[in-house]
């Protein structure tokens, strides 16, 4: 896109500090209505919108290229010239609103950021490797994290719009560069990697959780977004187990309290997970936090049908009670003295009802 040049005078001006940029227009060789829809993306009311008045206007734009597809190089350069103008966006978007006239400040931006994404979205429409591309290119450039947002939510798709993951690659190759710390970028790669290749994302799952530095920012993220996916895609627990329950023993420092909350919560997603957590305390690790786990993450992993049942833990829990009783060791007995109690309880209750 180095032919692109920022938006100038009624084409996008810069106004002063805290003021929203005037709306681009595109090259006034563009069909008319090709410019007049993609004038509309950039004046939407968030405030009043309605759920589909964004897709509408993106698919306004998506129409008008499809009749003249070769305007959409229009469309891409005046994107491009536009976005480095939305640099203060994040600072007012973030801002307290709470007077009328700060409200008002912030409507424009609202409707910027908004354009942002309609016309990503409508260039996706095309279907296009050079529009992909260049969307891709701007992820690099621009200064807003909140712009770059916008786009990658275009580039993974839109289930709406009916579009497809694109430019994955680019996307994914943000994982390896180490001057990436955009955490939207970091969660677009892995949900790129994972739609490119679920082995790889999960290879890739491991190889972040394996004693993440807990003094670099980078390295937590990109365990906190594996914590995410895991979640969100189900995994299964196999080789994950022993690089994840480790992270429970992390030091309560800031961002080492939040690998450690999240490993936590992995114990007890599902019952293969909290019965893995058990026969890892049993054969590998009984530090006295992740005993403490086994007895946090019990009540949920037992919910519903699919939780774990009584007679899975019952033998898990007395071989444990038995091993800390015969050491001396009462802390972590009293663990296993009470869940075994509470076995026994809720099996006298069921038998009642």
């Amino acid at each position: 896109m180095s032919n692109a040049k920022p938006a100038t005078g009624s084409k996008g001006s810069k106004k002063g500090k805290g003021e929203a940029p005037d709306p681009p227009v595109l090259d006034a060789s563009a069909p008319a209505e090709l410019a007049r829809s993609f004038s509309n993306a950039w004046t939407v009311d968030v405030t009043r919108a309605s759920s589909e008045t964004m897709p509408k206007r993106a698919q306004a734009i998506g129409a008008a290229l499809k009749l003249a597809p070769e305007s959409t190089r229009l469309v891409l350069d005046a994107l491009v010239g536009y976005v480095p103008l939305l640099g203060e966006i994040d600072a007012v978007m973030t801002r307290d609103s709470k007077t009328p006239k700060e409200r008002e400040t912030r409507k424009p931006w609202q409707s910027r950021l908004a354009g942002v994404g309609i016309v990503a979205n409508a260039v996706r429409l095309v279907q296009s490797d050079e529009a992909d591309a260049a969307l891709a290119a701007l992820l690099a450039s621009s200064t807003s994290e909140m712009v770059r947002e916008e786009i990658v939510k275009a580039l993974l798709g839109d289930a709406t719009l009916g579009t497809p993951p694109g430019a994955l690659a680019s996307l994914s190759a943000f994982l390896d560069d180490p001057a990436c710390t955009d955490i939207a970028l970091l969660r677009a790669g892995f949900r790129s990697l994972y739609t490119m290749s679920p082995k790889k994302a999960h290879d890739r799952w491991r190889k972040v959780l394996t004693a993440p530095d807990v003094a670099n920012p980078r390295s937590v993220w990109l365990a906190k977004i594996a914590f995410e996916q895991m979640e969100a895609h189900k995994a299964d627990v196999d080789d994950l187990a022993p690089v994840v329950f480790p992270l429970i023993k992390l030091p309560k420092s800031a961002r080492g309290e939040d690998l450690q909350t999240a490993a936590v919560r992995y114990a007890g997603l599902t019952r293969d997970h909290y019965l893995a957590l058990v026969k890892y305390v049993i054969d590998n690790d009984d530090a006295q936090v992740l005993v403490d786990a086994v007895a946090e993450r019990f009540y949920w992993a037992s919910l519903g049908a699919g939780g774990v049942k009584q007679e899975e833990v019952r033998p898990h829990f007395k071989t444990l009670e038995k091993r800390y009783l015969e050491k001396g060791d009462s802390a972590r007995a009293a663990v296993f003295t009470k869940l075994l109690a509470g076995l026994v309880r809720e099996g006298n209750a069921a038998a009642k009802a």
